[in-house]
């Protein structure tokens, strides 16, 4: 009797091995073969200087979506929401954002290099390679600490806006189960984010909430041709909830 009882328990544990290998091996295939690369857009570097009004220097530091990977530069959120601000303001904005950069790469990358400018507003748009990567929820929080707190050193009254990671499982290119995955993923780190922005008296721009239904609902008209990254329609999406919260924290 211990013997066929041994032998259910090893066949039960080959059956979920293989399941499980059989879901790594169909998900890596769907990964492979659903869309096709897009380029990273070769982006300007330099400080740029428009609109009328009091001076207002913004900084960007991020990833991807910060440099509008899947569309052209100008569609994106950071010209969007630059041209918005110069309405009121002669804005001087620079981008740090490199496309694959995680929480800690803003930290030890980023934010050095970004030393040529002391802004008067920030925006931090990371989190969404955390998700991917896998990093630990500690990791990132102890990372926003510090970029938040070396932000504050530099200049004492700069307002900060965090946009904590777009809705990953909602992305057309992730099948399931590693869009639960994802989703749950998503979830956990910007709850993270969410309470650093608010022990540190800063502002959440809440991406994911505010756009990932509409991203859910319309994945064939919101996503470039690799279905990971908005195409200029999704950044359209994305514009209004940055400029919302760049306003938001200006006004505080």
């Amino acid at each position: 009797m211990q013997f066929i009882s041994d032998h259910k328990i090893v066949s039960a544990f080959i059956i979920i091995i293989l399941t499980i290998l059989l879901i790594a091996v169909g998900n890596f295939l769907y990964l492979r073969f659903t869309g096709e690369n897009v380029p990273v857009p070769d982006i300007p570097r330099e400080q740029i200087t428009i609109g009328s009004g009091p001076e207002l220097k913004y900084m960007i530091l991020g990833d991807s979506t910060s440099v509008s990977q899947g569309s052209d530069y100008d569609n994106g959120y950071v010209v969007g929401s630059a041209e918005s601000l110069s309405e009121d303001y002669t804005v001087t904005h620079q981008n740090f954002g490199v496309s694959g950069a995680v929480t800690n790469d803003v930290l030890t990358k980023q934010l050095p290099e970004s030393e040529v400018i002391t802004p008067d507003i920030t925006l931090v748009a990371i989190g969404a390679n955390d998700v991917t990567h896998l990093t630990s929820l500690k990791s990132i929080e102890d990372d926003m600490n510090q970029i938040v707190d070396k932000l504050k050193e530099r200049n004492p009254n700069m307002k900060i806006v965090l946009t904590g990671s777009a809705s990953m499982g909602d992305v057309k290119r992730l099948g399931y189960p590693l869009r639960w995955a994802a989703g749950l993923r998503t979830r956990q780190i910007n709850e993270v984010i969410l309470r650093v922005a608010e022990q540190q008296g800063i502002t959440f721009a809440y991406i994911a909430r505010e756009t990932g239904p509409q991203f859910a609902k319309n994945q064939d008209t919101f996503f470039a041709a690799d279905n990971f990254h908005p195409n200029a329609a999704g950044y359209a999406v994305w514009t209004p909830v940055i400029i919302d919260a760049l306003n938001q924290a200006l006004s505080e």
